[in-house]
């Protein structure tokens, strides 16, 4: 999109089941890369608001990375089996291209998707992703926000949080993901893990936001900032080989969900997420 823009959200409606699930299907639609890219897009106004992004490398199955600096959410490729993330890079910012007639329209359909889904009153989509598995959109009212996804036909959306920053931060809360899991025609399952919020520091303060997953599968978040001036971060995961693409593994006997904070200057933090009680941050459908 180029750098004005319209603030893209309709006015609230109610849709018939046979609507939204049209319309969730077209949310998958107009903002996609190749499949073997597996990137999330932003809107160009929102790139070019970040005046540095972390990079992030999508890890692939010979522990190889792409090193280009876009705001994206890291996933994995289909075969990721490598078992440290990698570095940012020092990049300079390359803007994903996208056009008018693509961007548009996938917005328009996430926010339809995601509007009569949503906790929060009076917000605005402030910032929108997508890839080819994925879409997503944070909402925010100046004071609130809140993360709203989709995969496939499944609309998820987590609690609606305070923008303020906390006065502590030591808890897990922050990094819980969201599940979900769609079932194929033929009997078999994806499950895709969902993790977003904002920044509780200045951006220059935060080198690196990853989750490591079981199987080794190591997910670096990434950080852009939104039409509120809010900067965010979304971490995306949707296992294609390994323990979690297994449909009969029972996860709660497989190692826990690892993310790691890493601030700059060397510090920071980790946390592991509890099965069931950590991954299961969505509120308006069961895990």
């Amino acid at each position: 999109m180029n750098g004005t823009h319209e603030d893209p959200t309709p006015p609230d409606v109610s849709l018939d089941p046979v609507a939204k699930a049209r319309l969730r299907q077209q949310v998958l639609v107009g903002l996609e890369e190749p499949a073997r890219s597996r990137r999330w897009l932003v809107p160009a106004g929102a790139v070019a608001a970040v005046a540095t992004i972390a990079a992030v490398s999508t890890v692939v199955a010979t522990g190889s990375g792409d090193d280009e600096l876009d705001p994206l959410i890291g996933r994995p490729a289909a075969r990721a089996s490598s078992t440290g993330a990698d570095a940012p890079s020092s990049a300079p910012t390359e803007t994903p291209t996208e056009t008018p007639t693509q961007a548009e329209p996938a917005a328009a359909a996430l926010e339809a998707a995601c509007r009569p889904e949503l906790t929060l009153t009076k917000a605005e989509q402030v910032l929108t992703l997508s890839d080819d598995l994925a879409s997503a959109a944070f909402y925010s009212n100046g004071t609130r926000w809140q993360l709203c996804s989709v995969h496939g036909d499944i609309v998820t959306v987590q609690a609606d949080e305070t923008i303020a920053r906390p006065s502590r931060f030591d808890s897990v809360d922050p990094y819980q993901v969201s599940t979900d899991t769609a079932v194929a025609d033929d009997g078999s399952l994806t499950t895709s893990f969902t993790a977003g919020g904002v920044l509780y520091g200045d951006r220059e303060d935060y080198q690196s936001i990853v989750y490591t997953f079981p199987g080794g599968a190591t997910v670096p978040a990434d950080f852009a900032e939104g039409r509120d001036g809010t900067v965010y971060w979304a971490m995306d995961y949707t296992p294609t080989d390994g323990p979690l693409a297994d449909p009969t593994v029972n996860q709660t006997r497989l190692p826990e969900i690892e993310v790691a904070i890493s601030y700059n200057g060397g510090s920071g933090q980790g946390f592991p997420l509890a099965w069931g009680l950590d991954t299961c941050a969505q509120v308006n459908h069961g895990c």
